[in-house]
C-alpha cells in the first residue's frame, strides 16, 4: 500500500478560498503519497486530497507540483495551480521537495 505524508496547505494573505470542488478550497491539508510516508493510502479508495508529484524535485531548481493522486496529467485531465503551496518542516518532506514548498495543481482545466 502506498504510504503518505500530512502536509499543511498555505494560502497567500488574504486569499480566499474558491467556492468550487478542488483540494484547496476543502481541506487545510494533503496527504503527499511518497516513500517518506507514514500514512497508509488505500489505492483503490484514496481520500479526496491525496495528492502525487507531479514533476520531481532536482537540487538544480526545476519548477515542481503535486497534482491529485492517480490522475494521469494531459490523459484523464489538465491541472493547474490554484494560487496555493503545500510544505512542511519536517525533514521527511524536506527530503522529498528538496528544501522547497511545492505547488498544489489542484485546479481541474478540462
Amino acid at each position: 500500500m502506498p504510504k503518505a505524508l500530512y502536509v499543511p496547505i498555505l494560502a497567500p494573505i488574504g486569499y480566499s478560498r474558491p467556492k468550487i470542488n478542488i483540494i484547496s478550497s476543502k481541506f487545510d491539508h494533503v496527504l503527499l503519497v511518497c516513500d517518506e510516508g507514514d500514512i497508509e493510502i488505500d489505492p483503490a479508495n484514496p481520500p479526496e486530497n491525496t495528492v502525487e508529484i507531479g514533476v520531481p524535485a532536482t537540487a538544480i531548481g526545476d519548477y515542481v507540483h503535486v497534482k491529485p493522486y492517480g490522475v494521469r496529467h494531459g490523459k484523464d485531465a489538465w491541472f493547474s495551480n490554484g494560487g496555493c503551496l503545500i510544505s512542511e518542516s519536517d525533514a521527511r518532506f524536506s527530503r522529498v521537495s528538496h528544501g522547497k514548498e511545492i505547488h498544489l495543481h489542484d485546479r481541474k482545466e478540462w
